[in-house]
């Protein structure tokens, strides 16, 4: 409930000044909301977000947005794990480089700009090495 209660105190405080309805756009066209809708609204999505297991300082959307690149360059993974490893999130996956022109280097290349942009470090390894480091 933290992270309701400092997403619900940041909204408060900032539509304490205003009374007047606030213009949201939307696709479909507009919708007006007033302050205390958003700040209903607000609140529902912030308890969504804690029930999720989501918490201040988590990054949503890292698998996502690593399985598009993979899915884009016709990458087939194979098996993924993932973990909280003293406070650090963790993710191996095993994947299968189906177009045998990807390069492996381009692949990585693509992937540590993502890994940039979500703040994360991103490390592509061919299998063999992989293997050859875990008989150690």
């Amino acid at each position: 409930m933290r992270m309701a209660k400092n997403v619900w105190q940041g909204i408060q405080k900032g539509l304490s000044h205003s009374e007047r309805g606030l213009i949201i756009l939307q696709e479909d066209g507009e919708t007006v909301f007033t302050p205390r809708e958003l700040t209903e609204a607000a609140e529902r999505a912030a308890c969504s977000l804690v029930r999720a297991g989501i918490e201040p300082g988590d990054r949503v959307g890292i698998i996502a947005r690593v399985t598009n690149v993979l899915a884009q360059s016709n990458v087939n993974i194979l098996d993924i794990s993932q973990t909280i490893l003293q406070d650090y999130f963790t993710m191996i996956m095993l994947a299968e480089i189906l177009d045998e022109s990807l390069d492996l280097k381009a692949l990585s290349t693509r992937l540590d700009a993502v890994g940039q942009e979500l703040g994360v470090q991103i490390r592509v390894q061919h299998e063999g090495i992989f293997t050859a480091m875990h008989r150690v």
